[in-house]
């Protein structure tokens, strides 16, 4: 339901088209939170770990929202797990203390109307907007720049006369990288909008890893308030190295350390070996909530399917989902609803049936579940037939290409997804290219030279809009 005031976060986060920095936390964390899976205690929407100053992240972007110009657009970029959306929830928290309107553009069920878009700036004081995932919101990207432009052209946007000229206008995109979707929007655009966006290049931030003093007092944070948390005492860390700067760089792995270091456990190196440790970590909840070893394991997939599509909006949705896994397809519905109910508690979030979150860490759970070709297929069939429109269909192909470029053995998952379906895939295969980069385009062009049918290559070029 769309209400009528876009700024104001009636009943959570749902109702309200920019989620102001109070309300993003979506659920609070009971003493009973042993239950709850990597989705709460590492997602950045439920704060489990305090928030660590960083200056050099902090800084640039603050005095970029503090500068002279009435309308600003920047490009703020940075790896999975290196802390984007927590950091700007924290800006928002400060900008709103200080009389903004800030806070994240919810992705919508359905394109805003125009006047919405015109409402969202026209509210005489100054905006913080906040666009996650920017490379696969192009669309929204250019309606706020739009109407952001129009907004201050008005004065108030409405033409009335108490709009407030001193108010600025910020829109900040968050995106794991440029590719090639940012100079696409830069291109497209006229006028104003493309002033505003053409500028924007000079404020564009790489957001830097954590330095070694960030990472330490984060990793100090986390562990005592995972401890108290969990109910577990406080162990000490100080042994603890951190010095690896291509892990703890990142501030989701030193909170992965942390959380394992409370849990008397230490994840093998490197990136992958975090991650599976959290994964497994889900897993053994999931065993000991659901208390049935098949049901478990098919419930891990129907998650593993919902990260691939973007979830499920509602029971009817996460019911044909269910009905894509062998063991669940033909549960009675209480124990139907037994199930959903365990992975609704474990992997919270906006919809019935919400993703895996942090991200990477969903995508080494899809890796994780299709060990082998077979099973790679039927896990990737079924979320094709779940995806029937494109937006799903793209959001299934960014997992896979974002896993592929973190590791290059899972090139062969995202060939397995590409090679029955290049000719009906190109456009998506196109869009995901220009927003992630490669694989996905080394990927299919490898997959046409491998293919000796003309017909196929020939289908896949014409699907490509010129």
């Amino acid at each position: 339901m769309i209400s009528e005031n876009p700024m104001i976060a009636l009943r959570g986060v749902r109702d309200s088209w920019l989620i102001l920095a109070r309300n993003v936390v979506l659920a609070s964390l009971a003493a009973s939170a042993c239950s709850l899976a990597s989705s709460a205690l590492l997602g950045s929407d439920f704060r489990a770990a305090p928030f660590v100053e960083r200056p050099g992240a902090l800084d640039p972007v603050a005095a970029w929202c503090d500068g002279a110009a009435q309308v600003a657009v920047a490009l703020h970029t940075g790896a999975g797990g290196l802390g984007k959306t927590r950091l700007f929830m924290e800006l928002c928290e400060r900008y709103e203390r200080r009389g903004w309107r800030a806070g994240f553009l919810r992705q919508p069920d359905a394109a805003l109307p125009d006047w919405a878009w015109t409402r969202l700036f026209a509210q005489g004081s100054s905006v913080l907007q906040v666009t996650d995932y920017a490379e696969i919101r192009q669309d929204e990207v250019h309606r706020a720049v739009s109407a952001a432009v129009a907004a201050r052209a008005d004065g108030d946007g409405n033409g009335n006369e108490n709009g407030n000229d001193n108010a600025k206008i910020r829109i900040a995109l968050i995106s794991r990288g440029r590719a090639d979707w940012w100079q696409v929007i830069i291109d497209g655009a006229t006028g104003g909008i493309h002033l505003v966006l053409a500028a924007a290049s000079r404020d564009d931030t790489d957001l830097p890893p954590l330095t070694p003093a960030e990472r330490r007092q984060l990793f100090d944070r986390a562990n005592d308030a995972y401890a108290k948390l969990l109910g577990e005492p406080v162990r000490d860390g100080a042994a603890i190295d951190l010095s690896d700067d291509r892990v703890y760089g990142l501030p989701l792995l030193v909170q992965v350390r942390a959380l394992a270091h409370v849990e008397g456990a230490q994840p093998s190196g490197g990136l992958d070996g975090h991650l599976e440790w959290v994964v497994r970590r889900n897993r053994a909840l999931l065993h000991w909530e659901i208390a049935n070893p098949i049901l478990a394991e098919a419930a891990e997939r129907a998650i593993g399917l919902a990260t691939l599509i973007g979830g499920c909006r509602d029971e009817t949705a996460a019911g044909d989902l269910f009905g894509r896994i062998p063991a669940l397809a033909d549960l009675p519905q209480g124990e139907r609803r037994r199930v959903m109910g365990h992975l609704r508690d474990q992997f919270p979030g906006p919809g019935f049936l919400s993703p895996v979150t942090p991200d990477i860490v969903g995508a080494q759970l899809v890796a994780m579940l299709c060990p082998a070709a077979d099973q790679g297929e039927a896990l990737l069939d079924a979320a094709f037939r779940l995806c029937t429109s494109p937006a799903r269909q793209m959001r299934l192909l960014e997992v896979l290409t974002r896993l592929a470029a973190r590791a290059p053995p899972h090139r062969t998952l995202l060939a397995l997804a590409l090679r029955p379906r290049l000719d009906q895939l190109a456009g998506a295969i196109l869009a995901v290219a220009q927003s992630t980069g490669d694989p996905i385009g080394r990927v299919s062009s490898g997959l046409l030279t491998e293919s000796p049918d003309l017909d196929t290559a020939q289908k896949f070029l014409a699907g490509i809009p010129i």
